[in-house]
């Protein structure tokens, strides 16, 4: 018991000890962390550039109302936020089930993997519904294509902030989750309502091809989590390789 309190005072004294730039050294040092947290940002700046332009593009582009189009998008982004969110946190816990084989170093990197897998599909399938949804002249298109590729992108939600936390050694995981904050307002929500205002101004107020083009934004966490995907796979495979090394 007296070793394992020095071991524990050991451990908290090299956190404490540690500074800032060392902590986001080792934060900053994982490319699985980097490529989860630029994906999400560039999914944040498709979703803050909807919720700040997306009522007023359905009262221009599909020639709703002001009410009918608050109700309508409106409606969309709660339900499918919170139905999206609960679904990506249920699918998670099915897919890492038995992770790890009781290694608690394994069990991590086999649930960043698994939460990996499921961000990735979902940016894949994510994609085509949103420009399909936002491309074709059709209430009845933009509803079930936009709500299907806000439900999918919600769903990644879970899995990314889990990931996170999974990645990183829980030292500086306060600091990894702030960090991805951080990205995730100054790549993404606090500057797509900007350049969106510009380009509609300079396109003179093109607002389905603007946001044509704001939805394939979304090609962006494809690109990064694909290879995120790729790399915690190759984590897991080295882990068990030296785990089955040392019992023979």
């Amino acid at each position: 018991k007296k070793k394992k309190k020095k071991k524990k005072k050991k451990n908290q004294g090299i956190h404490e000890d540690m500074s800032f730039l060392e902590e986001l050294k080792i934060v900053c040092s994982s490319r699985i962390y980097l490529c989860i947290i630029l994906g999400y940002a560039a999914q944040t700046f498709v979703v803050g550039g909807f919720a700040y332009w997306g009522i007023k593009y359905v009262e221009e582009a599909l020639g709703l109302s002001e009410s009918s189009a608050t109700l309508t998008f409106g409606g969309l982004t709660v339900f499918t936020g919170v139905a999206g969110t609960g679904t990506g946190g249920l699918l998670l816990d099915y897919f890492r089930r038995g992770a790890g084989e009781g290694d608690p170093k394994l069990e991590k990197l086999v649930s960043t993997e698994r939460a990996c897998m499921l961000m990735s599909v979902c940016a894949i399938l994510s994609l085509p519904c949103v420009v399909l949804g936002m491309g074709l002249n059709s209430l009845y298109a933009f509803v079930p294509l936009v709500g299907l590729g806000e439900f999918l992108i919600f769903l990644c939600l879970s899995p990314i902030n889990s990931a996170i936390v999974w990645i990183t050694p829980y030292q500086v995981s306060p600091l990894a989750l702030a960090l991805s904050v951080l990205s995730n307002h100054l790549l993404g929500d606090a500057i797509s309502p900007i350049i969106i205002g510009a380009l509609l101004d300079s396109t003179g107020n093109q607002w389905r091809t603007v946001f044509v083009l704001l939805s394939f934004w979304l090609v962006w966490p494809i690109l990064l989590w694909l290879p995120a995907w790729k790399f915690s796979r190759n984590e897991v495979f080295r882990v068990r390789k030296e785990k089955n090394m040392a019992l023979c």
